[in-house]
């Protein structure tokens, strides 16, 4: 009897997907079928997202936002300057990690913390390398980080 993987039960395929990254999830089983396609949306394969290498395109990341929906990761860890992530499809991260972000993540970041409430989950956030440390201090004392226990820059740590 042969075996086809299709054919197997979606709660199996889910347990099979939850053991792989997101973005070869999104590379292997993107658009190749509807039902593929709505297995993709499920909320827990895009909970944790880890950008390290620069080999990942950024489709990539626009698949991650479409399938994943806008607000389903809870860990975003970023440690190469992706130009092309945009950290405001991230609005429910109780974990942020970001190593060398880029002058557009930097930026991003000012405009997110100063005009909405999308990172008022966080709990962690830690930087290596932040130019603009100072107005992430500023603002963590200003409370806008009401949930924040962690922070950390560079190589020394920082609790609230």
């Amino acid at each position: 009897m042969v075996t086809v993987f299709e054919y197997l039960p979606d709660e199996i395929l889910l347990l099979v997907c939850l053991q792989l990254h997101p973005f070869d999830l999104v590379h292997a089983f993107g658009h190749l079928n509807a039902r593929f396609d709505t297995l993709l949306c499920d909320y827990r394969l895009f909970r944790h997202i880890n950008i390290d290498s620069n080999k990942i395109a950024s489709n990539y990341t626009k698949y991650i936002i479409i399938y994943g929906r806008r607000g389903t990761a809870q860990t975003l860890r970023a440690t190469v300057k992706c130009h092309w992530l945009d950290l405001s499809h991230f609005i429910n991260l109780r974990k942020l990690i970001l190593c060398r972000p880029s002058r557009e993540q930097q930026n991003q970041l000012r405009t997110i913390i100063a005009t909405t409430q999308n990172l008022r989950q966080l709990r962690q956030l830690t930087f290596i390398k932040f130019d603009d440390e100072e107005y992430i201090s500023r603002s963590i004392m200003a409370g806008r980080f009401p949930n924040l226990i962690q922070c950390r820059y560079r190589d020394g740590t920082m609790n609230k």
